[in-house]
């Protein structure tokens, strides 16, 4: 049985709350029909996601819409001022092949591009640049050359289909090898399971997908 929304608002306030990355006291929690809708404002991108994620652990949340804004940190620090922290930072981390990256910083908005090797390299990179204060938002275009990860096919399936609850996107099933993908489980419509496809055989790495998905 789904619980009500006031035990799941209750549940999503404390999943908050025991995460240490993140300022609870500055989101406010809405739910409505198990479907949570986050706002206020947080110091950086990361702690953003972070709250999105908290979120969508709680059982028997159907949906979570994030609309948490990135307070700037100081009003005096300039595009060149954030570029510099995120190259500084990419520098640092080992994960993080050195000069891969490009970064074009516009109002705090960071654009990453550039090439490595593995999925695992452009994450890092990206979960990097997102904890930087100053970023008000990512949007990581680094291509891989190595194959694609579960995790990141996964994410470009949810991204496709911005209308399909998490849940049903998590019960796909995927399995990569040598750059082949397969699909399996169910996907309600066939515009539906196009799009899903059509996300994974866009992801660098993929050289084909074998679908199997099924539903109405």
């Amino acid at each position: 049985m789904l619980q009500p929304d006031a035990q799941l608002l209750r549940d999503v306030r404390r999943e908050l709350g025991s995460d240490h990355s993140i300022d609870a006291s500055a989101i406010h929690v809405a739910v409505q029909d198990g479907v949570v809708v986050l706002s206020g404002s947080v110091a950086n991108v990361g702690a953003r996601e972070a709250a999105a994620s908290a979120a969508r652990r709680v059982p028997d949340v159907r949906r979570v819409f994030e609309k948490i804004s990135v307070r700037p940190v100081d009003p005096a620090l300039d595009d060149a001022a954030i570029a510099a922290r995120v190259h500084a930072i990419l520098d640092l981390d080992a994960a993080v092949p050195t000069g891969a990256v490009d970064v074009a910083v516009d109002k705090g908005f960071v654009t990453l591009t550039g090439e490595v090797d593995w999925p695992y390299e452009r994450e890092a990179a990206r979960s990097a640049t997102s904890r930087i204060a100053g970023v008000t938002g990512v949007a990581c275009r680094i291509e891989t050359r190595g194959p694609p990860s579960v995790a990141d096919l996964r994410g470009r399936i949810l991204a496709a289909l911005e209308g399909l609850v998490e849940a049903q996107a998590a019960a796909i099933e995927i399995a990569v090898e040598d750059g082949v993908v397969q699909l399996a489980g169910m996907l309600g419509g066939t515009a539906c399971r196009d799009a899903a496809e059509r996300a994974v055989r866009e992801a660098p790495g993929v050289r084909s997908v074998e679908s199997h998905l099924t539903g109405g």
